[in-house]
């Protein structure tokens, strides 16, 4: 389905970098079961996380990328069955939205609501100081693991490496369309996957919440079937508010089930709980703080939160 009026063209996929950047739907599925035997591989040696560089890949791809659970920052693919959460491992569960089971709940109605007075545009992704500036006040809100830049998490050609992104900006008409959040979103052939989100601590609008939902309406408007969210835990953390999105499915691994399953597949062996999700790690075994940044500290689990895309 073509792009409405309403969204903006510079979305359309670039050329292909080289002949390997763009194979088709069928070598794309070849290639990511070359991937996943060679995962099976690992698992059993008792790795427990991947990670490989891309420079281009075509939308096709991407798409088989993200459903088979890989997650990128930049060039950098990366897939892991746990998290480093203080001293213990967390059980990482890859998220998705079923874009046609979607809709609003009545908290997120409310922050919609809540930001009708606001401006809300997408464009190609760019960063200009003020992005920067932004990000800066931002990061502001981490006790630890603060991220350092926006380059953290994006290419520094945003059209062309590894893929198309897009960004969302939200400004406040009535301060002079000040720019109060931003997130940068990648674009498939059938999918979008959320990036990076970030606003100002002096926000306090459900700004996080707010920009995901609009790139869940983004999403349809664009006729793509998935919105990939990132991540969360199998036990509860602060990214519990993306399991707040209807239409929510997790990967298990080897299939996307809807996250209403999850119950019953905490029982299964491949759940397992490993020693130290639920021991400390000795300190003498850990080494530096993990490449992805932690949210902040201040959670609410009662409510839609406003917690960085990761």
């Amino acid at each position: 389905m073509a792009l409405p009026p309403s969204l903006p063209s510079p979305l359309s996929p670039p050329a292909p970098l080289t002949p390997t950047a763009a194979p088709t739907a069928a070598h794309a599925a070849t290639l990511v079961g070359a991937w996943r035997a060679r995962r099976s591989a690992y698992l059993r040696a008792g790795v427990l996380s991947e990670r490989f560089t891309l420079q281009g890949a075509s939308p096709a791809l991407m798409d088989a990328l993200w459903a088979d659970g890989w997650r990128h920052f930049g060039e950098e693919f990366f897939k892991s069955l746990f998290d480093l959460r203080g001293r213990r491992l967390a059980r990482v569960l890859p998220l998705r939205v079923d874009v046609a089971r979607s809709a609003p709940t009545r908290d997120q109605r409310r922050a919609l609501a809540r930001a009708s007075g606001l401006e809300v545009r997408f464009c190609a992704a760019r960063v200009t100081r003020e992005h920067e500036e932004l990000f800066a006040r931002h990061a502001e809100r981490f006790s630890e693991n603060r991220p350092r830049a926006l380059t953290q998490f994006l290419s520094p050609s945003l059209h062309l490496v590894p893929c198309p992104v897009a960004m969302c900006e939200v400004r406040a008409p009535a301060e002079g369309g000040r720019l109060l959040a931003a997130s940068y979103f990648d674009v498939g052939a059938e999918a979008l996957s959320s990036v990076y989100a970030f606003y100002g601590p002096e926000g306090g609008r459900g700004l996080g919440t707010l920009t995901l939902l609009k790139e869940l309406e983004y999403a349809r408007g664009a006729g793509r079937r998935f919105l990939y969210t990132g991540y969360a835990h199998l036990t509860p953390s602060h990214y519990d508010y993306k399991k707040r999105l209807r239409g929510t499915e997790f990967f298990d691994g080897e299939a996307w089930r809807p996250l209403e399953a999850l119950a019953e597949a905490r029982s299964e062996p491949r759940f397992e709980p490993h020693y130290f999700e639920l021991h400390d790690i000795p300190l003498e075994m850990l080494t530096d703080a993990p490449d992805e940044p932690d949210a902040p500290d201040e959670p609410d689990e009662s409510s839609d939160s406003d917690e960085p895309d990761l």
